[in-house]
């Protein structure tokens, strides 16, 4: 994910889990979006592109090893 700054990137770790019993195999697509909350209950300062807070991935089970 990059930021609206040129170079600003930011790195996020992200666990799925799925319920006991479920199929291994291709799930569908997952989306993340970040949001910044700069002050509690002050609207952030609005973003030049929004879209570049959010990026999709494949979500696949696998078995518990």
């Amino acid at each position: 994910m990059t930021g609206s700054r040129p170079g600003e990137e930011r790195t996020f770790d992200v666990f799925l889990s799925a319920p006991a019993g479920t199929p291994a195999g291709e799930l569908g697509t997952g989306t993340f979006t970040v949001a910044g909350s700069y002050f509690w209950a002050a609207d952030p300062p609005q973003d030049v592109d929004p879209a570049d807070n959010s990026t999709s991935f494949a979500v696949t089970a696998v078995d518990a090893s």
